[in-house]
């Protein structure tokens, strides 16, 4: 570069396609004018790849960056909380930090919860209206008390948003690690995680990157992106969901842990119906075997009120005796347990019927003195 000209860096990507599209139509018009045979650029077209990616803040993240930047010192002239209140709303409005800085008292009708932002302030030269959380509009009812209606409703810094963001969460970071230095396991896995990093492998984080986590928040919420879209100002849904949605880590893995085992269930016939009994736990407390009748609780044990019923199976070799009340817990004693043959010595078929209640199977996992 020039002496006194200040280096810019590598052209971004909109930059790049700022350019073609210029010459583009030069090219277009020189051959339209019979100045030139034809376009030479015709066959270029821009590309949608993001060569510096952003990356949502999860959950976690914007919690922690709130509650320290809360109590943190001022920077760029603006106080702690001030700063916690303008990452919250630009979370939970998806504003720019263009169309937050240009917003004043006025802009704000606490009645009906909504935020408007000019048509000359928008990108797309729209005029935006946005609704309010009851709880962000009384933060800011409160922050706004004493300001003139054409005042400021905030004080963003001009090109330094990027800088004042990252330097809160960098410090937020380090007072996170910092909180678990008396417990080394723990204070060594937040100090080796990626947990409020400026930069990792999904993308960086700037003030932009708060609009980015909007979407990403709602996306995982289940809300229609048609409802996103809207919420964006994105001309196409595209738009919103390819660039500024984000899948964070615990999606992933909650969706692959919400996947099916692929086991098959091993299963008992009650016997004359073929219906198959439900799976049933046990328990055993000194020395008493408790076996579970209920189809999904384990009850504690009641007293022995024992309902002796003795029936021999088809094969003639397994005597069963049941302590049974409706939906109550059978007791059996080591002693009687050890009257009975093992339950678990027993071959599958030979258990073809176990006496039943109102037609509910049961099943003994094990019968151990």
């Amino acid at each position: 570069t020039k002496k006194g000209r200040k280096d810019l860096g590598p052209a971004s990507s909109n930059t790049k396609k700022y350019f073609l599209r210029a010459c583009k139509q030069f090219c277009g018009w020189m051959a339209k004018e019979g100045r030139a045979s034809g376009n030479p650029l015709m066959h270029l077209s821009r590309t949608a790849e993001v060569e510096n990616p952003r990356r949502a803040l999860s959950v976690a993240e914007m919690e922690e960056l709130l509650a320290y930047t809360k109590t943190a010192p001022d920077r760029f002239g603006i106080s702690g909380p001030e700063r916690a209140l303008i990452y919250r709303f630009a979370v939970e409005t998806a504003l720019r930090a263009n169309e937050i800085r240009t917003l004043t008292r006025r802009s704000f009708d606490f009645e009906d919860r909504t935020v408007t932002v000019a048509a000359k302030n928008t990108k797309n030269r729209k005029k935006a209206t946005l609704p309010l959380r009851v709880s962000t509009a009384e933060r800011i009812v409160h922050h706004l008390s004493g300001k003139m209606p054409t005042a400021a409703a905030f004080r963003v810094p001009t090109g330094n948003t990027a800088k004042m963001i990252q330097k809160d969460l960098t410090e937020a970071q380090a007072a996170w690690i910092e909180a678990a230095k008396d417990h080394p396991d723990e204070h060594r896995r937040r100090a080796e995680s990626d947990f409020m990093e400026i930069k990792t492998a999904e993308g960086k984080i700037d003030f932009h990157s708060l609009r980015h986590t909007m979407p990403t928040l709602l996306c995982a919420l289940g809300v229609h992106p048609k409802v996103i879209q809207t919420i964006m100002r994105h001309s196409t849904i595209a738009m919103s969901m390819e660039i500024y949605t984000h899948a964070q880590e615990e999606q992933i893995r909650e969706a692959i842990d919400g996947l099916p085992e692929f086991e098959k269930q091993t299963r008992i016939k009650t016997g004359t119906d073929d219906a198959v009994a439900d799976v049933i736990g046990t328990q055993k407390v000194h020395g008493i075997i408790t076996v579970n009748t209920a189809k999904h609780n384990i009850y504690p044990p009641k007293s022995a009120q024992a309902i002796n019923a003795t029936e021999k199976n088809r094969s003639g070799s397994l005597i069963h005796e049941i302590c049974e009340n409706e939906r109550e817990t059978a007791v059996l004693t080591s002693k009687q347990c050890s009257d009975m043959i093992p339950l678990n010595k027993v071959p599958v078929a030979q258990l073809d019927r176990v006496l039943a209640s109102e037609a509910e199977g049961y099943r003994f996992d094990s019968c151990r003195g």
